[in-house]
């Protein structure tokens, strides 16, 4: 098991601090002398002007949203010995590829992670020494030629591939998903996606890590549970008008990005992602700006009739089901992020113009499940009439 309480951050490969676990449950992470000159944080909410950033009973929320989740959680946690819930060990153990900017590196990793060599999935998992949220099964892969392979430490990966999990059909699912959103935001950037076969595991869908460049070097961005200061675990709480709310009281985000959001909520709606929580929207920082990184995680949720409502409260206490919804609340809606209806009418005439192109694709795709491509259609088509033409109209 991890023996140590305290790590080393690594900020695009420069050393910026240490992160310490204290007796009783708090952490301390302090940034390095030489490193504050420069005068950038590793975080919005762990700001370089002070030297010293102390979390109580907890993790930083920005550390804590770097860790497994779901089968890849417990995977790491009993190969080391350790709780799941020990987020620090997981963090300290499996820090070494991290989505975005920052790496994990433990000073003295004098323990051995055990893995079961005939359990491919897991051979893999842990020896990418790689940390990936979401519960959906995933590995960083990597692109040679026209192949895609696993990645092994310390190889440089250059796609997520997620892989068949519990849910039927979730690859072509996302695939679908994804590339429909692409045409209906046309303005908008969206995960480059592709379903593929990847070496020893069987088809994958292959999504393009967009938190590198083509050289490798690191990108950083931050989900919006880090930018609202949330752990993990709490994904699921808040409003989207809470990340609005961010969004227009902060110096660094544009008016043109809360609309930019609204687009996108609105686009899950009619798509039928209900599981767009805090983690699945994020914005890459720069110095003195945030922008939105590309669209990623869409997936046409209601295919599997697991939840009515969205994964968050349009605004507080606002969460009609979905099937529900009416002109009403997306007014309320465009309103609570401070806008007008006229904003709420020109997103819906953007999307009329393309859908019948959303449609042809849909219909295009042959080769994907044929249920899967009627469904998804006629969730779309039922949104649209019962929905978002009214408003169109109006």
């Amino acid at each position: 098991m991890a023996a140590n309480n305290w790590a080393k951050v690594y900020f695009h490969n420069d050393f910026a601090g240490i992160l310490e676990q204290r007796p009783g449950g708090d952490y301390l992470f302090s940034y390095d002398e030489e490193f504050q000159t420069r005068q950038v944080s590793i975080s919005t909410q762990l700001a370089i002007s002070s030297k010293e950033h102390l979390s109580k009973n907890s993790l930083h929320s920005f550390f804590d949203n770097l860790i497994a989740e779901g089968r890849l959680a417990k995977i790491q946690a009993k190969s080391i010995g350790a709780k799941e819930a020990d987020r620090f060990k997981l963090l300290i153990a499996f820090g070494a590829d991290l989505i975005g900017a920052v790496t994990i590196v433990d000073p003295n990793p004098n323990y051995q992670i055990k893995i079961d060599m005939e359990d491919y999935f897991q051979r893999l998992s842990l020896g990418s020494k790689a940390s990936i949220s979401g519960v959906q099964p995933k590995l960083l892969a990597v692109k040679k030629g026209n192949q895609f392979y696993p990645a092994h430490y310390p190889e440089a990966s250059t796609h997520i591939a997620k892989l068949p999990g519990e849910f039927p059909l979730i690859i072509e699912n996302e695939f679908l998903t994804m590339k429909a959103t692409e045409l209906l935001l046309f303005n908008d950037k969206v995960a480059e996606v592709e379903i593929s076969e990847l070496e020893g595991l069987g088809q994958a869908l292959l999504v393009k890590r967009f938190d590198r460049n083509e050289d490798g070097s690191k990108l950083h961005f931050e989900e919006f549970t880090q930018l609202l200061n949330e752990q993990s675990d709490d994904k699921y709480f808040g409003s989207y008008k809470d990340m609005a709310d961010y969004m227009n009281a902060s110096r660094l985000c544009t008016k043109a990005d809360t609309e930019k959001l609204l687009r996108r909520i609105l686009a899950c709606i009619l798509l039928g992602n209900t599981d767009a929580h805090l983690k699945n929207f994020a914005m890459f920082r720069q110095r003195d700006a945030l922008n939105f990184t590309p669209i990623y995680d869409m997936v046409f949720v209601r295919y599997y009739k697991l939840a009515d409502e969205m994964a968050l409260d349009l605004i507080a206490k606002l969460n009609p089901a979905i099937q529900d919804l009416k002109a009403k609340h997306l007014k309320i809606l465009v309103e609570g992020f401070g806008f007008n209806e006229r904003v709420l009418w020109n997103i819906t005439k953007d999307f009329e113009k393309r859908l019948d192109l959303v449609y042809q694709f849909i219909d295009s795709k042959t080769e994907l499940n044929p249920d899967l491509r009627k469904q998804f259609k006629e969730h779309i088509e039922k949104r649209w009439k019962g929905l978002f033409k009214n408003i169109g109209q109006n």
